[in-house]
């Protein structure tokens, strides 16, 4: 780390590390590293490893998208909650509901359990756009609101057609992985940062004995010289990466 730099920019600067040397599932990752695919890596999602520590791709990927996916949620529900037209038509179905169960009394629970899984439909739509490269807003407006009420009840159904747009304005995929770094403790960024040097070093340089905690950065060598036999000359020397 540079000198005289604070403990929050050092974990910033080490983060940025971590996100330009390590891959992630976005497609923003096509671009910027377009040989990715072509890298004798064991894990093609690293950055999703460093922060949550799984032993595959798959349990990483479901962790991380987990996290977006309540974020995602939680603030798509906030916005439907102020959307007057919205919350119009969660009623309406709601009290069509309640009255073909013949407990119309429970027509607003039903309403809010409608706003709840619209925002959770919304939230797959974002997951699916911020996996593709794009952005999303952080909170959503009536002009960028992707799905219908009634296109919530084929979500997930064979092709349903609905990708995702890109906003101009919004949150990247790898935006939320650099927040997921800086809220973690440093020590399991540090540690599974080391673990992925490690194995990339053994599969990609066959440096199969590579261990971080063995590695040399620095050393001294004491040299001494002998002049004519009875005078020595002792000097030491270093060697080192800067």
């Amino acid at each position: 780390m540079r000198k005289n730099t604070d403990k929050a920019k050092e974990k910033l600067l080490f983060n940025e590390y971590i996100m330009q040397n390590f891959t992630q599932a976005s497609k923003e990752n096509i671009s910027e590293y377009p040989d990715s695919d072509e890298k004798n890596r064991s894990l093609d999602y690293e950055i999703e490893y460093i922060i949550s520590g799984k032993s595959s791709d798959k349990e990483n990927l479901e962790s991380v998208v987990t996290k977006i996916f309540f974020i995602r949620m939680a603030l798509n529900y906030v916005y439907l909650m102020g959307d007057s037209v919205k919350k119009s038509e969660a009623m309406a179905l709601a009290a069509t509901i309640s009255t073909l169960l013949l407990i119309p009394e429970a027509a607003e629970a039903v309403k809010q359990l409608i706003l709840l899984a619209w925002a959770a439909g919304e939230g797959v739509i974002d997951i699916r756009s911020l996996l593709s490269g794009n952005k999303v807003p952080l909170v959503k407006t009536s002009d960028n609101w992707q799905l219908t009420l009634a296109s919530l009840f084929t979500l997930g159904i064979g092709d349903d057609g609905i990708s995702g747009a890109d906003a101009e304005e919004g949150i990247t995929y790898k935006e939320y992985l650099r927040a997921f770094l800086f809220l973690q403790p440093e020590e399991g960024t540090t540690m599974r940062t080391i673990d992925r040097i490690e194995e990339n070093m053994r599969l990609e340089q066959n440096c199969e004995k590579f261990r971080a905690d063995h590695c040399v950065t620095k050393c001294e060598i004491r040299n001494k010289v002998e002049i004519f036999g009875d005078l020595a000359y002792t000097f030491p020397s270093y060697y080192g990466y800067e």
